[in-house]
């Protein structure tokens, strides 16, 4: 189409890919479409790949948290976030999904239906216009998979999307391998979205692969796309050519190669479709889009949503379901595919589950492989239960994981609690930016002339009351996955720990990586001063006592300017 200036055939940015794509930044695919909540609380490696990536190709950002039905309406703090992130990243594309995933400030972490009614129309499309005013560019919204239909929705998915589109000038995600999945699991018709949208609100599509657990389809992006996702994007390619197609692949993700490969399946089956319908492809090229833009307004109302009780009760409904794990929804629906009433409920709640316990894996490996499986996850689950998630980015959920452990008896969880500390600081300045080294003849300590240092941005000063970084640090290896394995210390080990008195940590970021030091008492006081801003002189004066030696002092600045924890140094 005339207004696309971007290339067709794309696909997902994936943290395995990273590496690769920093290597060789040329590849055979064409626009890569990042995740936008697992860039928008980062100023640390993941943002420095995606603006890597940015200069050498066309970027999309695709969100999984705006909950654009919400009844709640949208969430200023997300909204500033993807704001700033499209003004540094500048998209060819903004999308989320039709769908809620908020209720009352707790994110739910999954990507919700709702009854398709001309109140909730109301609800969406005022939030759909105060985003686009907020954000000052037309959105795309992707129709999601579901395991449930709502009994008394008024109008089909793809009604409600034409009139969407027609009362707030949004686009469409089209995702084919949704529109395939729906089918089976609720009877949706596909080719009724080609019949009732408008080429022109197409902005984008997702081809993905699907799971068979035999009763329904599941949407797990977990495999190649299959025969009958293609024969949908045949006919896609018919009808808009030109409109960016991805393909997602998030859980078993293969080797670069095979992705490549499966995009060049795409545009192998784009080229055909072109060489068989020359003439009314290029007659659909010559088409315009509506406008991609709007005058943006930060200062527009986001909590003026029109009401409607009904749309409320389902979403507080969803929340208790999700939140308590009962399988009861007050409302009457048909469950997907052949599943029961009660499978259907209970695959949303295991899924709330599922992901808020792998990210509490992934974050804190060190305690995981302290505490042994069996007592980790007996811990997790416990605080899971009790742990409701305010963060719209999933991976930061479980930031009071180390409170909750310090809550619990026991020395070996004691022990736990402040290595889970050290598994927090690692995260959280991993999504720091990296500090530079500096070169030695910056430093001069004459005694005569006061200076200001500034310490690495990222750095994280940690005192803990008991040494564990020796054990942490096995944390990178294996973690033990058998289902009982027990801790990896005894509470005798643990009790010799205690005695043992505090350790104190510098965690901070190279361009390298996350490192973690272990320094004296007297050089962490040292740098918890500098860190609140007293001049050298100044932080000196106060810890003098505990300093060995004026010779010990330059050597441990040199070292500090080695690792890049010192970043800069300038006469008062």
């Amino acid at each position: 189409m005339a207004s696309h200036s971007y290339p067709v055939l794309g696909a997902g940015l994936r943290t395995r890919h990273f590496a690769h794509l920093l290597e060789r930044p040329r590849t055979r695919i064409e626009w890569f479409e990042a995740i936008s909540e697992n860039f928008m609380n980062s100023r640390g490696r993941p943002l420095r790949v995606l603006e890597a990536v940015r200069r050498d190709y066309p970027v999309a950002l695709h969100g999984v948290s705006m909950s654009i039905a919400s009844t709640d309406g949208p969430d200023a703090a997300y909204l500033r976030r993807l704001s700033d992130l499209i003004d540094r990243i500048d998209p060819f594309v903004v999308s989320d999904h039709l769908c809620f995933s908020r209720y009352r400030q707790h994110y739910l972490h999954d990507l919700l239906p709702f009854p398709l009614t001309e109140r909730a129309l109301d609800v969406v499309a005022h939030n759909v216009d105060r985003v686009q005013s907020y954000l000052g560019r037309r959105i795309a919204l992707e129709n999601a998979s579901v395991y449930l239909a709502f009994s008394h929705s008024e109008m089909s998915e793809a009604e409600f999307m034409r009139r969407l589109v027609e009362r707030t000038g949004c686009g469409i995600l089209l995702d084919l391998n949704n529109l395939y999945v729906n089918r089976r699991n609720t009877g949706a018709d596909p080719l009724e979205y080609f019949e009732k949208l408008s080429p022109d609100s197409i902005l984008q599509m997702h081809l993905a692969g699907y799971s068979d657990p035999g009763t329904f389809y599941f949407d797990t992006h977990s495999a190649p796309v299959y025969d009958p996702v293609w024969d949908l994007f045949k006919r896609a390619m018919r009808l808009y050519p030109m409109v960016p197609v991805c393909i997602e692949w998030d859980e078993d993700i293969p080797d670069f190669d095979v992705l490549e490969e499966e995009v060049d399946k795409a545009r192998s089956i784009r080229r055909e479709v072109i060489a068989e319908d020359r003439d009314y492809v290029g007659f659909l090229s010559q088409r315009t889009d509506a406008p991609a833009f709007f005058e943006r307004n930060r200062d527009v109302p986001l909590d003026d949503v029109p009401t409607d009780a009904h749309l409320d009760s389902v979403q507080r409904g969803f929340r208790e379901l999700l939140h308590t794990g009962l399988p009861h929804l007050d409302e009457e629906f048909r469950p997907a595919g052949e599943l029961e009433e009660e499978e259907a409920l209970r695959l949303y709640a295991s899924g709330y589950v599922a992901r808020r316990e792998d990210v509490l894996t992934e974050n804190y490996r060190g305690t995981l492989r302290l505490l042994g499986a069996r007592q980790f996850y007996e811990r997790a689950h416990a605080y899971l239960n009790t742990a409701l998630s305010t963060e719209y980015d999933l991976n930061r959920f479980g930031r009071s994981f180390p409170e909750f452990l310090r809550e619990q008896e026991g020395l070996i969880v004691s022990l736990a609690a402040r290595c889970a500390d050290l598994d927090r600081a690692f995260v959280d300045v991993f999504h720091e930016p990296a500090g530079a080294a500096l070169p030695a003849d910056r430093l001069r300590l004459d005694g005569n002339s006061d200076i200001i240092i500034s310490l690495n941005p990222s750095l994280v000063l940690l005192a803990l009351d008991m040494p564990v970084y020796d054990l942490w640090k096995r944390g990178f290896g294996e973690v033990q996955s058998e289902p009982n394995a027990d801790p990896t210390v005894t509470e005798q080990q643990a009790a010799e720990r205690k005695r043992a008195g505090k350790e104190h940590l510098l965690v901070y970021r190279r361009e390298e990586g996350v490192f973690v030091l272990v320094v004296p008492e007297w050089q962490f006081d040292l740098l918890s001063t500098l860190q609140k801003g007293y001049t050298l002189m100044s932080s000196i004066e106060r810890h003098e006592e505990h300093i060995p030696d004026p010779g010990a002092l330059g050597l441990f600045f040199r070292s500090l300017m080695d690792e890049a924890v010192i970043v800069d140094v300038q006469p008062v």
